[in-house]
């Protein structure tokens, strides 16, 4: 019996942007149209001010506490606006980390070409400091123009390729999950620029149920184990910026 196949497990960059591929639809015109899906939906549904969404209730209760002032419909969109731009922010991470074997090749070449290249340089030089040494025992002017061009560019582009060589990469593997950081410091700056009174006892909950609530208007699934405001309070705790995110 012939030995199974052994599958490659996908990232999740892998897959994040396997799922995107998915909502795609070729039309005749050669481009595409979207499937529509949970995040399109819940799009919709937050700038609808007559549709139900899930944030509306943390978002009541955020208002009759003094945490909030706007009106609901205005917190939504700007609820909305957030999370869009903060998978944006997610899918600009992933690609990135997809990104890194590309980028590894790429420093490798570099660097070996560095190598080379003073190894080159240094033969040069010495075809220079010979022939100077020659015209002064002569008296007669050295054809070097192009040596002494390419030691002068040369010099330039080595510290250039040593740079790029020794740059960082991002994070690679499942190390991270941008889908999710990127969501919850969208919110976490959302509530430090527009809730009141934070100082309060109760707000880092309120806050709490609200991002929840617009995580699961994504369609996006609570793991086992979790009430939403408690996923929430360790989400934030994990990628809060500051000392009240926590």
């Amino acid at each position: 019996m012939p030995p199974k196949e052994r599958v490659a497990k996908q990232s999740r960059a892998e897959r994040f942007f396997a799922k995107e591929e998915g909502r795609r639809v070729p039309v005749a015109s050669g481009l595409y149209n979207l499937r529509p899906t949970a995040e399109t939906k819940a799009v919709g549904r937050l700038l609808s001010p007559g549709d139900s969404c899930a944030v509306d209730e943390p978002l009541a209760e955020a208002i009759a506490k003094g945490f909030l002032t706007a009106e609901i419909a205005s917190l939504r969109e700007q609820l909305c606006i957030r999370a869009l731009l903060a998978r944006a922010d997610a899918a600009a991470a992933y690609a990135s980390v997809l990104a890194i074997p590309v980028r590894t090749d790429r420093q490798r070449k570099a660097n070996r070409l560095a190598k080379a290249l003073r190894e080159f340089l240094e033969v040069v030089a010495d075809e220079v400091d010979f022939a100077e040494y020659i015209a002064d025992k002569t008296d007669e002017l050295p054809d070097i123009d192009n040596e002494r061009k390419i030691l002068l560019l040369g010099g330039e582009l080595t510290p250039l390729l040593d740079a790029y060589a020794s740059e960082p990469l991002p994070e690679a593997g499942d190390a991270t999950n941008p889908e999710v950081g990127e969501f919850f410091l969208a919110l976490e700056e959302w509530w430090r620029e527009s809730a009141k009174n934070t100082d309060r006892r109760g707000s880092k909950a309120v806050r709490n149920r609200i991002a929840a609530a617009l995580w699961m208007e994504f369609g996006r699934d609570i793991p086992d184990g979790y009430s939403g405001e408690e996923w929430a309070k360790r989400q934030f705790q994990n990628w809060g910026n500051s000392p009240e995110s926590r």
